[in-house]
């Protein structure tokens, strides 16, 4: 077996991931295509073609099976999910390994894949959360301003991988916490990220995305607006009366007033196919009814609103 033409590195999984290959000396033959994740070994997908000489096999169905949707991460430092080293193997022969991300990567130059409002606030058990681009090794420093040398760092092996930084401010105590995140890529390129811990208000509702570059973003909408409440009933089952299964309550989200970038930076919300609720540590994907951009009279971004259902409680 020969590959013939396999995808470039950093091209995104939500496109054709397509490989030719050809049998040797043209002769025909039956073959075993297997997409194999080359960090953990696991076979994410097998497929047999009976009987030929050239094919073409498109795998971005397998590599998106295998991402699926997943709780983020709590780990200060962790390899994003959304993101796979591949290699592709025929008949025992592998092509040369690829990593596919969630959008086609310049992988040229570490960055930073998250753009986060500067400075920033952030409730008391929130989670801050940045994604980077490195292709060695990124490493977070965690500060705390009021205090002389209170840093705590870590690190990761990057891999030519996406890296998600997770920074619980549920360990820092006391009011108006100023800490400072500092991310190096490649012990060259360094972001800085500034923010305040403050008290969290209870009718305020966190959530986090992917945006079109496969970094994660998070905002907090300041309240839900509960618009209404239906009723989920059982099925009738023999002849059984239809019995009451649970409250669904639908809730409209309205971003606050915000300087035109911030707004842009929210609408990206819309294109994401996943949408998570952040509570703290914990993190669950949103039933979204409806994703809306309002407008000035103006054409100006005004602000952005989404329609939630989840399960009624007496709270948002």
């Amino acid at each position: 077996m020969r590959f013939l033409k396999i995808p470039e590195n950093g091209a995104s999984w939500n496109a054709a991931l397509c490989y030719t290959m050809a049998t040797e000396r043209g002769l025909k033959d039956d073959v075993v295509v297997e997409v194999i994740d080359a960090i953990s070994g696991e076979v994410l997908g097998t497929r047999r073609l009976y009987g030929i000489t050239t094919a073409e096999v498109d795998i971005a169905p397998y590599v998106r099976n295998a991402i699926g949707v997943a709780t983020l991460t709590t780990a200060i430092l962790e390899l994003s999910p959304s993101a796979r080293a591949i290699i592709v193997r025929a008949n025992g022969v592998d092509a040369e390994q690829r990593i596919f991300y969630r959008a086609e990567l310049h992988t040229t130059s570490p960055h930073i894949l998250s753009s986060l409002k500067q400075p920033s606030v952030v409730a008391h058990g929130d989670v801050i959360r940045i994604t980077a681009f490195a292709t060695e090794e990124v490493r977070v420093s965690v500060e705390d301003k009021r205090i002389v040398e209170a840093e705590v760092v870590s690190a990761i092996q990057s891999k030519s991988m996406p890296v998600e930084i997770a920074v619980q401010t549920s360990l820092y105590v006391g009011h108006n916490v100023p800490i400072r995140v500092k991310v190096t890529c490649d012990r060259g390129y360094t972001y800085t990220f500034d923010c305040t811990i403050v008290e969290p208000t209870e009718a305020s509702y966190r959530i986090a995305w992917y945006n079109t570059e496969g970094g994660i973003e998070c905002y907090t909408f300041p309240r839900g607006v509960r618009e209404s409440l239906g009723a989920e009933m059982a099925a009738e089952i023999r002849g059984r009366a239809s019995r009451l299964r649970g409250v669904v309550a639908r809730y409209r989200l309205v971003s606050a007033f915000e300087a035109r970038d911030e707004v842009e930076r929210i609408a990206g919300v819309i294109f994401s196919p996943e949408v998570y609720e952040c509570k703290g540590v914990e993190s669950s994907v949103v039933k979204l009814l409806d994703r809306e951009i309002r407008y000035d009279d103006h054409g100006g971004l005004r602000r952005v609103e989404l329609g939630v259902e989840k399960e009624w409680t007496v709270g948002l």
